[in-house]
């Protein structure tokens, strides 16, 4: 996912999660890795059948797991990028609330950093890279206990600041990727 290549992310961890043998909670976890790959990848309505397939397959009532899977499926119901009768982006403000919301109820900081990962990611498709920077800000500063979600924020942070003409800063993220991996 790091390389921006999702469509093949999702197909890797289509087949982990299908392992024969392998515990409900790693197949749990493959299914919302593959659900978010898919949303990054543009294909929604694929992301909410593998998170509805995987709801469905005994998924815990609580926890970590759980509240990343409500937070996926918020990210997954986002409007594609449109623009308003200015021309300009439009902001998408239910889906934006949605998924803070579904952050703000979370308690497991790997599962906020998974939630802001993907409202960086939902800024970021509207055109609004501001603010994409100050979520994958929030993922890298304060919940770098998502490790694999650091990381892809920490890449994508060096493209924000270079796209925001702020070379400085886009070098620093470029240096730290190796240290976050």
């Amino acid at each position: 996912m790091e390389l921006g290549q999702y469509d093949e992310a999702a197909k890797l961890l289509a087949q982990v999660a299908a392992a024969p043998g392998l515990p409900k909670p790693l197949a749990h976890e493959a299914r919302l890795a593959q659900a978010a790959a898919l949303i990054r990848a543009g294909k929604a309505s694929e992301a909410q059948a593998v998170l509805s397939a995987a709801a469905a397959d005994g998924f815990p009532a609580s926890g970590r797991l759980r509240q990343e899977l409500t937070i996926v499926q918020a990210a997954a119901k986002a409007p594609k990028p449109a623009t308003g009768s200015d021309g300009r982006p439009a902001k998408p403000a239910e889906a934006v609330k949605a998924l803070e919301d579904a952050i703000g109820q979370a308690t497991a900081a790997e599962a906020r950093g998974v939630g802001y990962g993907l409202l960086g990611d939902l800024y970021a498709a509207h055109g609004f890279p501001r603010d994409a920077m100050w979520s994958y800000l929030w993922v890298d500063t304060v919940y770098p206990e998502a490790k694999d979600e650091r990381v892809l924020a920490v890449r994508k942070l060096a493209g924000v600041f270079e796209a925001l003409d702020d070379r400085d800063r886009a070098e620093q993220y470029r240096e730290k990727l190796p240290r976050v991996r």
